[in-house]
């Protein structure tokens, strides 16, 4: 207690200090800061407000100054771009994008309360986890006072970006603080028994394969859906594609919400076309590789080969595209054409 005291004691006469003498020189040279916040964001310090209910704030208040430093010349010093940690209340201004980013190291379980205060401008938030996943989160209320509660899904960082609307401008303040419920955290540990060669089900396929290198398995599955790309427009517009694919799926057809949860897409390649049909099952040898940054599996699938010649588990058909075959039949029909003039 003596130390975490002392440590508080030091930073916060350090701090006052700091903050009297900029805003001192702030006067002396009549720069417009009329407050010692102002002052202190204006030489690239940073200004907050320690939150005396949570035993570690004093200790993150520690850490993110040192991480900040007290000016331009030490430390980053840029409010709008930084590290955020429970227990801090964060005076800042827009940046000249009209926003500000805020990144927090989440545990799985863990519940955040983020808040945005600003009396000049309306704020919104948007969300950005670990994996790209992004939420946007408007103030439809237009409050003052914007809250967004989140029980986070896995460990990893979280951005947070704070902005305004329209009406928002360069250097409007606001305040930001982050709260956090460690009650329900829960062990973020990579579990993976899938071997490699070996059948499994969709389910297990998606949600248990961890690895972030190529594997192969086997999997029946039943075909759900099938990509047939944009069509042009009778303008001749033509929107973009996306290649092959179908979608596959443990059941056909879904029986309730948690069967769903087996859908996975399949990408086909483009080197063959395969005629199959919606509702028939098939046995398909594929490659899954994961690329979430996570604990929970963000798998793509891709095909290699189906068992058969191109007849599996019910009537399917491959077809297979040679491009130089097809290149010959146009040349003889062309030439046939030709002949055929004479």
């Amino acid at each position: 207690m003596k130390i975490r005291c002392s440590v508080l004691i030091l930073g916060a006469l350090l701090l006052l200090g700091y903050h009297a003498s900029a805003l001192a020189t702030a006067r002396q040279e009549k720069l417009p800061y009329n407050t010692i916040e102002e002052a202190v964001r204006a030489s690239g310090g940073t200004y907050g407000v320690i939150d005396t209910n949570n035993p570690d704030s004093a200790n993150n208040f520690v850490e993110t100054i040192y991480e900040q430093g007290l000016t331009n010349s030490d430390g980053r010093g840029e409010c709008t771009s930084m590290n955020i940690r429970p227990g801090i209340k964060i005076s800042c201004a827009l940046s000249a994008n009209r926003d500000a980013y805020y990144y927090y190291e989440g545990k799985k379980g863990e519940k955040i309360t983020f808040t945005v205060s600003a009396s000049s401008f309306i704020s919104n938030i948007t969300i950005v986890d670990a994996n790209n996943d992004v939420e946007h989160y408007g103030n439809e209320q237009k409050s003052n006072s914007f809250k967004i509660v989140k029980s986070l899904p896995y460990t990893g960082q979280y951005g947070f970006q704070v902005w305004g609307g329209d009406n928002s401008r360069q250097g409007e303040p606001f305040t930001v603080n982050l709260t956090s419920d460690t009650s329900q955290v829960q062990p973020d540990i990579r579990k993976d028994t899938l071997v490699a060669g070996q059948k499994y089900s969709v389910y297990e396929l998606l949600n248990f394969s961890q690895a972030t290198s190529s594997r192969k398995f086997i999997v029946e599955a039943y075909v759900s859906y099938i990509y047939k790309g944009s069509q042009c427009s009778p303008e001749g517009h033509c929107p973009i594609s996306l290649s092959p694919n179908i979608t596959i799926s443990d059941f056909r057809p879904a029986k309730s919400e948690s069967e769903a949860t087996s859908y996975v897409t399949l990408w086909l390649g483009d080197e063959k076309q395969y005629l199959f049909e919606v509702g028939k099952k098939y046995e398909f040898e594929v490659s899954v590789q994961n690329t979430s940054n996570t604990n929970t599996s963000q798998n793509t699938f891709k095909l290699i080969s189906v068992e058969g010649d191109g007849v599996i588990v019910e009537n399917a058909k491959e077809v297979v595209v040679n491009n130089r075959e097809g290149q010959k039949n146009i040349f003889r029909r062309v030439w046939s054409w030709f002949i055929g003039l004479f």
